[in-house]
């Protein structure tokens, strides 16, 4: 059986000219490994510029 793993986190938008400002926006994002997800975890403060932070801690969850 092939297992699915999901990543769900939060981030703000910071920039204030943004018409999103402050707002805060759950997402999730879908792996076929443990592996690849932990990854993306350890680098998903990378991924965004000042304009967008994390929020919390993601979560790794195994997808049904």
């Amino acid at each position: 059986m092939d297992m699915k793993f999901v990543v769900d986190y939060t981030i703000k938008h910071t920039d204030k000219t943004s018409s999103l400002y402050n707002l805060l926006i759950d997402r999730k994002v879908k792996f076929n490994s443990l592996q690849d997800a932990i990854k993306f975890v350890k680098t998903i403060d990378d991924k965004y510029n000042d304009q967008i932070k994390l929020v919390g801690k993601p979560s790794i969850e195994r997808a049904a």
